[in-house]
């Protein structure tokens, strides 16, 4: 994975910096404790969150302006791009070892920003270089392979839907039986179905946004890992069929570049 600048912050300091920006909200991410409701904690928030940001360097005095401070000039960069993105992409990845994890990605213009929460509360925020840089911090959160064999089909999404919702007992034989219903079967149903049951199971969402606010978006699952690994999307928005990817990081791609142009053009 291709190193990154990146910064930590505390609910405190996070917030503080969001609210200088006045953003009520952050795309994509569900932290209320960000923006405290009632305005006796907002303001305890903010003054401990201004302390710590002066205590840690990232707000100093303005020399010969006692009573001036300067905002560390990145650091304000990296809230900006956060709180004014033009595109969100959401990426979520659970497996039979790890709780759900979620990091999102914030586009404007040609800044790109990652954004974590770790499980004590802290916030990390950081630049990620290029768009060749996202690809493939996307793809190693998701655990894809380099490059697999490419392999392509369109399902009936009520046949998929019936097959990912299956209890597990007896499911792999009722699913092989709707599979070979519609004409997939042998290895390749069988690649199919042991991605769909893996415990390794994520999801990426794009989102356009609008003065701030998510506008709308596009979603696709993601089954399996490493060479394992299949994508699953509708074949347009309202599409009742869905297209079942192998997927890859070369895919990854492909798939990532196709949704902002679906959605910016």
């Amino acid at each position: 994975m291709c190193a990154m600048r990146v910064v930590d912050l505390s609910a405190s300091e996070f917030s503080y910096l969001l609210a200088t920006l006045s953003a009520s909200t952050v795309i994509g991410f569900d932290a209320p404790e960000l923006f405290p409701a009632k305005k006796s904690a907002r303001d305890t928030q903010f003054r401990q969150g201004r302390e710590e940001l002066e205590a840690h360097g990232w707000m100093n005095l303005i020399p010969d302006n006692p009573d001036e401070y300067e905002l560390n000039a990145e650091l304000f960069h990296l809230i900006s791009v956060i709180t004014s993105p033009s595109l969100v992409i959401a990426t979520q990845r659970s497996s039979g070892e790890q709780e759900q994890r979620v990091v999102l990605h914030y586009l404007a213009d040609e800044s790109i920003v990652e954004l974590s929460a770790s499980e004590e509360g802290t916030f990390r925020i950081g630049f990620v270089a290029d768009w060749s840089a996202l690809v493939e911090r996307i793809s190693a959160m998701l655990q894809l392979a380099p490059k697999v064999p490419s392999k392509k089909l369109e399902l009936d999404g009520a046949v998929f839907d019936r097959i990912q919702s299956l209890p597990p007992k007896g499911r792999m034989e009722k699913a092989r039986a709707s599979l070979d219903s519609v004409g997939v079967e042998g290895k390749l149903a069988e690649s199919i179905l042991q991605a769909i049951y893996a415990p390794a199971q994520g999801q990426l969402v794009m989102i356009r946004t609008h003065s701030g606010e998510a506008e709308t978006g596009r979603r696709v699952l993601i089954f399996g890992e490493g060479k394992q690994a299949w994508s699953v999307t509708r074949t347009s928005p309202d599409a009742a069929n869905v297209e079942l990817n192998t997927s890859d990081a070369a895919s990854l791609e492909k798939l990532l570049a196709g949704l902002q142009d679906d959605l910016t053009k």
